[in-house]
This record gives structure tokens, C-alpha cells and sequence, in this order.
């Protein structure tokens, strides 16, 4: 039986999702997690290979178990044997062909940003914390100029292949401030290393007048420019939702 899992995670104590020799991941404690349950090894596929650091709320893995057991009962066992910073959320039956990875139509990332004069000890692990003042009107406005199909390069850490693509196309890019918490969405075809979170930089440095609109906007036009676009820390970062197709939704 092919089973697909929707994921939950404070990424604070992982070195990233995808396994990684001696370091601590999420694949590691989830494979881990299986093997406890039902003797056998398994390799798992996840959707997104969030960075060091990074958090997930909806993060969605498959993997093949065998099908004997329900999906309550395999929901249940692997959070039993699962790390209290690790949760499964759902589980659903799906065909053998399904890649959580290949067959996602889009991720939905989100930034937050606390923005008071005071960091808080409550959210400080999920959010970054910037006490100047910002200029909401410039960020909301300039945002929208990510979507659509752009050589993000300027965006991205370094890549194993220096010949890769990096032109990614954004569906669609928000920004919004309830209270004093800023929250940066950005849904994608697929991102390059770090890229949401230069975005994320990008765009803060914007509303506090250390980028021009013009410099912005050379970094969207990936034109040879002085400036950077800064990535923000990781603790700010989760992925909150991963859409697909022809699979059922995943909160039902």
C-alpha cells in the first residue's frame, strides 16, 4: 500500500528535511519513526526539501507500508514513536505512481516578520524580528512585481549545478500586517535554495529605504546590480501548503 502523509514540524533542532549523512534531519527521524513501527526500512519522498532550520505545517511525504495496517493506525503509531517537534497530521491512500515532489502543482511559503519595538519571546522562534519602522504601502505594492516567470538568480544560494535553471515562475506574492506580525506569502512552481528568503529580504530592506525601488527592481530583472538581496533568517520560514492535481484534499 502507497500511503502519503501531510507533515507538521518545528525545523529549530533539524539540519533541513532531506537526509543528510551525520547530521539530524526530519527524513531521518521519519524513516526512523517507520522502522520502529514495522521492522522494515523505508525510504520516504518528501515534497519540499526545506532548509536548515525551516518549519513545515504542510509538508507532504509518501512511502510504501504494508497493508495490514489502517491509516489511523499508522497516523497514530508514528506519532507515537515521532519526536514531539514532528507530527503527522493526515494520512491518505494514494497510487503507487505518486511523487510527492514531481506531482506538486505548487508550494505556498510563509515569512513572518514580528515588527515592534520589543522582540518576543513567545513567537521568537518563528518569526524574525525587525523594530523600524516600514514602509507597508512601498512592500505591498512592490511585491506583486515577483509574480510571473523571472530569472530569480540573484535570489538564490549557490547550486551543486552550476548549469541549472533558475528562472521559477511565482503564482502569486502578498504581504500583510495584523497586529504587529508581518506575514510574507509567496505560492511557486518550485524555488531555488534560500530564494524565499531573499525574496523575504528583499522586500523588508525595501520598506525600511535600505533598497531603492529601482535596485528592487534590478534584482527581479536579474541585471548586474550593487545591491544583494539579503536572505532572512530561517526560524521565519514554514511551508504551509503544497497543492496538487488529482489528489484528494488533504484536510478532509
Amino acid at each position: 500500500m502507497h500511503v502519503a502523509l501531510k507533515i507538521e514540524y518545528d525545523g529549530k533542532r533539524y539540519s533541513g528535511f532531506q537526509f543528510q549523512p551525520n547530521v539530524h534531519t526530519i527524513q531521518q527521524e521519519i524513516e526512523q519513526s517507520i522502522f520502529k513501527f514495522t521492522q522494515h526500512k523505508t525510504s520516504i519522498l518528501g515534497a519540499g526539501r526545506t532548509d536548515a532550520g525551516v518549519h513545515a505545517k504542510g509538508q507532504i511525504i509518501s512511502f510504501q507500508i504494508n497493508s495490514k495496517y489502517s491509516l489511523q493506525t499508522i497516523t497514530n503509531a508514528l506519532n507515537f514513536h515521532l519526536p514531539n517537534d514532528i507530527s503527522v497530521k493526515y494520512a491518505k491512500k494514494v497510487s503507487a505512481e505518486f511523487n510527492p515532489r514531481r506531482d506538486a502543482t505548487s508550494r505556498k511559503y510563509v515569512y513572518k516578520i514580528l515588527n515592534s519595538l520589543t522582540r518576543s519571546p513567545i513567537i521568537s522562534n518563528f518569526s524574525y524580528h525587525s523594530s523600524e519602522k516600514l514602509n507597508m504601502d512601498l512592500m505591498e505594492k512592490s511585491i506583486t512585481k515577483f509574480k510571473g516567470i523571472h530569472d530569480f538568480k540573484l535570489f538564490s544560494a549557490t547550486l551543486q549545478d552550476p548549469d541549472a535553471s533558475t528562472v521559477r515562475q511565482i503564482y502569486n506574492a502578498t504581504i500583510m500586517k495584523t497586529s504587529d506580525i508581518i506575514e510574507i506569502r509567496i505560492e511557486g512552481s518550485s524555488f531555488l535554495p534560500r530564494q524565499v528568503r531573499r525574496m523575504s529580504g528583499a522586500i523588508l530592506d525595501l520598506g525600511r529605504s535600505k533598497l531603492t525601488i529601482s535596485q528592487f527592481e534590478q534584482l527581479i530583472e536579474a541585471k548586474k546590480t550593487s545591491a544583494t538581496a539579503h536572505a532572512l533568517p530561517a526560524k521565519g520560514l514554514c511551508l504551509d501548503e503544497v497543492k496538487y492535481k488529482n489528489t484528494p484534499y488533504w484536510d478532509n
